[in-house]
């Protein structure tokens, strides 16, 4: 799942985290408007569907932490997942924040290569003094 803000004229910034979550030369989020998009996160793991979900959100709360954010601004987030690995990916959420904030799911026929999923997010920005 691609971020591209290339065509947007308001002003952003590309947030690059200090771990390598997501490979260079993309950035892991872009900050536009007060908003904070982040990249698709793919799991570290190739255990099960439950440690793959787990392993996912963790590196989205990372980036928005770097952004100055975190899974409490949550409002959209975006899942590639197999209908079957649909559960793991809900109960993981009960834990990482709240399950309604998935707002689309795109379920694939089969995974890609070893991932079950991979998962997308945006957040609202958090205003500082």
């Amino acid at each position: 799942l691609e971020v591209d803000f290339s065509a947007c004229l308001e002003p952003k910034s590309y947030i690059l985290t200090a771990e390598p979550i997501i490979a260079p030369p993309f950035s892991a989020a872009v900050l536009v408007d007060g908003y904070i998009h982040c990249a698709g996160t793919r799991p570290r793991t190739t255990d099960g569907a439950r440690s793959q979900a787990v392993s996912c959100l963790d590196d989205l709360s990372s980036i928005l932490r770097q952004a100055g954010s975190g899974p409490e601004q949550v409002y959209a987030l975006t899942a590639c997942v197999a209908e079957r690995d649909l559960p793991a990916l809900e109960s993981s959420l009960d834990e990482w924040g709240n399950r309604d904030m998935v707002k689309e799911a795109d379920f694939v026929s089969r995974p890609c290569g070893p991932h079950l999923m991979e998962i997308a997010c945006s957040a609202q920005a958090c205003v500082r003094p």
